[in-house]
């Protein structure tokens, strides 16, 4: 009963001595934890098995339990002796795997059915028919944006939490253009069925003023981390406001930008869980907020990497209070660099060049055929 044993299990030593072993065992694992030791005090060989320990705080501990006979001097087994690994942490790694795969399977579920209905529908009719096709292709178009939305999202999470050297722009930026931008985008933002983020009874205040200091930032990122916000909080407020304000301290040369709501708050103990990747406060498979659990883990990395910070004050019922604290300047480290060309296609302009892609898919070079056919004609 060593040191690690009495962290796990808040039992001592004093408690655990003399006493028998499958005392400490939960119900569901004693029958097998005794088989094993049977077969040990027989002098047969044991297989590993996990067990789950009795705590004093009632957290399951879970161990994987090795069992060898103990020898005399003489040979004669004298009793059992076991070893036991704490595995718990690989136990809720792979519940949180599951998870993960559970949520993406069930948010790319939706859309892909949509594609592939709507998709076998067009081969089977072959020609327009009074704008039917026309509206069946428009359709696709809006699945295949959104699934390449969660894909686009996953990969930042993986640039942005895993990579070493994160690629930002040194923009001069204005935060209120930033903030202007965003309440355009989310003010139009629909779901997957086409509905209004945005509920009627909700208003969108911007308070940002433009007498702030620019700051040097990745304009892009910024845009994205305030577009998750305000999304955010406009996806969990039903009724009231979702307000954007900002003030500068020149003490510390920082930016803090508020996103507030009147929503349906965070409880204390989920405030942290929130700006985990693929988490969500509501869990079960019933939730009524759809996603991927990606948006604030992302503005989270994001804040971090300009030399800033994302937090949460919150009461539920009440609202919350997300705030971003973003230096005047980036810090100068080695892994801040310019982006240069790593910057999305999407807002590049002009420019007469060709790139010879390979893709092992079909579809991609058909569509960059019929762009190139379109750039030519236009």
């Amino acid at each position: 009963w060593n040191r690690r044993v009495i962290e796990v299990t808040g039992l001592s030593t004093e408690e655990a001595v003399g006493k028998e072993l499958l005392g400490f065992i939960q119900d569901s694992c004693r029958a097998e934890v005794n088989h094993v030791m049977e077969a040990a005090l027989a002098g047969k060989s044991t297989p590993n098995l996990e067990v789950m320990l009795t705590t004093k705080s009632q957290d399951p501990v879970v161990f994987l339990l090795s069992a060898a006979p103990r020898l005399g001097g003489d040979g004669v087994i004298l009793g059992v002796i076991c070893i036991g690994q704490d595995i718990t942490g690989l136990k809720e790694l792979e519940i949180k795997k599951s998870h993960i795969a559970a949520t993406v399977t069930h948010e790319l579920r939706s859309p892909l059915h949509g594609i592939i209905g709507l998709s076998d529908q067009l081969l089977c009719t072959g020609v327009e028919e009074g704008g039917k096709s026309s509206k069946s292709i428009t359709l696709i178009n809006k699945c295949a944006r959104r699934l390449l939305d969660m894909v686009t999202n996953i990969m930042d999470l993986s640039t942005l939490v895993q990579s070493k050297y994160m690629p930002l722009a040194r923009d001069p930026v204005q935060i209120v253009r930033i903030i202007e931008e965003v309440m355009v985008l989310t003010s139009m933002a629909v779901d997957k069925a086409g509905r209004p983020i945005k509920n009627p009874r909700v208003k969108l205040i911007n308070k940002v003023q433009d007498n702030l200091p620019i700051i040097e930032a990745d304009a892009r990122r910024c845009l994205q981390m305030f577009y998750n916000l305000v999304m955010n909080a406009l996806k969990f407020t039903e009724e009231g406001w979702v307000e954007v304000s900002a003030v500068a301290d020149t003490a510390t040369e920082q930016l803090c930008i508020s996103v507030a709501d009147t929503g349906i708050g965070i409880a204390p103990q989920h405030q942290d869980l929130i700006f985990r990747p693929f988490e969500q406060e509501d869990q079960s498979e019933r939730r009524r907020y759809e996603g991927l659990g990606l948006g604030l883990s992302i503005s989270r990395e994001v804040a971090v990497k300009h030399g800033g910070s994302l937090t949460v004050e919150s009461e539920v019922g009440k609202g919350s209070i997300f705030h971003v604290m973003l230096p005047f300047e980036q810090p100068h480290a080695d892994d801040i660099f310019l982006m240069g060309d790593a910057h999305d296609d999407s807002s590049s302009e002009g420019g007469g060049s060709l790139a010879l892609v390979k893709d092992d898919n079909d579809v991609m070079p058909h569509v960059k055929t019929q762009r190139v056919k379109q750039f030519n004609t236009d």
